[in-house]
């Protein structure tokens, strides 16, 4: 039927693609609108309120992973200088000397610290990619 319409109608072609035309440009206006909508609802001053708040975050972040870090490695030169302290000599008088037992005290000490620090950073960071 629409054979005999093509014949009866030498405009139908020239109309089908007209239409397809316009298919097409209601199509890029409909996304253009789309658009313009997600624009015009974006919020500078939120964004840039947002944006300081996460940078504060950041610096705030970095200077809490300096700090641990910081710690961390005096509580590593620390257990170096507690290990040997603590360490068994050859000499058997030292072996239950106050002073090594002490170290032995602050050697457990010292390494409960570095796994508190430890955890903190991971806990931190952790967060972090949370929050990313």
């Amino acid at each position: 039927m629409t054979t005999g319409i093509n014949i009866l109608n030498p405009y139908t072609d020239q109309l089908a693609a007209l239409e397809a035309e316009i298919s097409i440009a209601e199509a890029r206006g409909k996304e253009k609108k789309r658009l313009l909508d997600c624009y015009n609802a974006f919020d500078l001053d939120e964004n840039v309120s947002d944006m300081r708040a996460s940078e504060r975050r950041i610096d705030a972040l970095h200077k809490e992973h300096v700090r641990i870090k910081e710690a961390l490695e005096t509580e590593v030169s620390r257990e170096k200088a507690l290990t040997i302290q603590a360490s068994i000599s050859l000499d058997p008088r030292t072996w239950l000397s106050s002073a090594r037992l002490k170290s032995v005290d602050e050697l457990k000490i010292c390494r409960n610290t570095q796994n508190e620090l430890l955890t903190r950073q991971l806990n931190r960071d952790h967060h972090e990619a949370q929050a990313a």
